[in-house]
């Protein structure tokens, strides 16, 4: 009965369940990472100089050749502290294909590039490639870079090039000006994004709540040095904070959260130094002092369960300030490096 309830509300405001569901997807994203994105390098990184600046919904055949490099590692752990996985494979666009006996010829723009077909599909030294240029026999007998034995002909490479070497991708959003996908751009950014803002948020609330308790309870000489601890901060632009954290720590995405949680604790502060005040005067906390209870007992254990609302609430705003301030300290090149993206994009 209670779920039906929480689901009539839901229905009573669509647009309060479309956010939560935008929001879901957004995290799914940023946890799964490479798993969804199409380009799943480190980074959504891949460049395509040749296809710079494409329009969305943009279609474009490539030709899918094996990197002559051994296959990277595609783990999950891997993954995660890469920020994705490398491909084993290139890829090269063309408006024109030609099958020769050998080799593939691509055009593209008007410049021409050939690949020999087992260069395609296997990964080989420059050795082998040499040798396979100068074999004139029907069959192909090589030895991989992974040191694998193969044997094939002409006509099932051939073949075997033709079904498989020959895909069709689409630029959802289209590429930036080095060709790089931007919807994969997109959601790779939204992990770091994300994290800077969740780290920040909490950063922010351990601080301004430590402050905005031990203020508003015990008042006088202490409420006074920590109000003026506050006025300080509150007085000094996010930008120069930030800035001034990132000349002291470097650049990167520990120094961004530090300098996100500097200026976002203020207000917690303020918020949780006003509230404690007015519940330190309720008559339960009186009879706790004539209890004998200890302050750190009856500030952690009796008043702070009164703050978990205005906690929520301005923790939750506080969330979007930090991506905001992130996305517009990394336009201004004082936030994440490149080529690591973030919604600044």
């Amino acid at each position: 009965m209670l779920i039906d309830a929480e689901l009539n509300q839901i229905k009573k405001y669509p647009f309060f369940a479309f956010g939560v569901a935008v929001i879901v997807l957004v995290f799914i994203v940023a946890i799964s990472g490479s798993f969804l994105r199409p380009d799943s390098s480190r980074y959504a990184s891949t460049q395509h100089r040749t296809l710079s600046k494409l329009p969305p919904l943009t279609s474009i055949t490539f030709l899918r050749v094996r990197k002559n490099i051994p296959s990277s590692d595609k783990s999950l752990k891997s993954r995660v502290r890469i920020g994705g996985v490398e491909s084993d494979w290139a890829y090269y666009p063309y408006e024109r294909v030609e099958l020769r006996e050998k080799y593939i010829q691509l055009e593209f723009k008007g410049s021409q590039r050939e690949f020999y077909y087992a260069d395609v599909l296997y990964a080989l030294d420059p050795l082998t490639l040499k040798s396979i240029s100068n074999n004139s026999s029907s069959t192909l007998n090589f030895i991989d870079i992974g040191n694998n034995s193969i044997s094939v002909s002409h006509n099932e490479i051939q073949s075997q090039v033709e079904k498989e070497a020959f895909i069709s991708k689409s630029f959802v959003l289209g590429t930036d000006a080095l060709g790089r996908d931007e919807l994969s751009r997109l959601m790779a950014g939204s992990s770091i994004s994300l994290s800077i803002g969740f780290f920040a948020v909490i950063g922010s609330v351990l601080l301004g709540l430590i402050i905005g308790l031990f203020a508003g309870y015990f008042g006088g000489v202490v409420d006074q040095f920590l109000s003026w601890c506050i006025n300080l901060f509150w007085s000094i632009p996010a930008i120069l904070l930030v800035v001034a954290v990132t000349i002291a720590l470097g650049t990167g995405a520990t120094a961004l959260i530090i300098g996100v949680s500097l200026v976002l604790w203020v207000e917690m502060a303020q918020v949780v130094r006003y509230t404690v005040r007015s519940i330190r005067l309720k008559d339960f906390v009186k009879a706790l002092r004539l209890m004998g209870l200890s302050h750190l007992t009856i500030v952690f254990r009796h008043i702070l369960p009164n703050l978990y609302g205005p906690i929520a609430v301005l923790a939750s705003t506080s969330f979007a300030d930090a991506v905001m301030l992130e996305a517009g300290l990394s336009f201004l090149g004082i936030g994440v490096e490149p080529p690591q993206p973030t919604w600044e994009i």
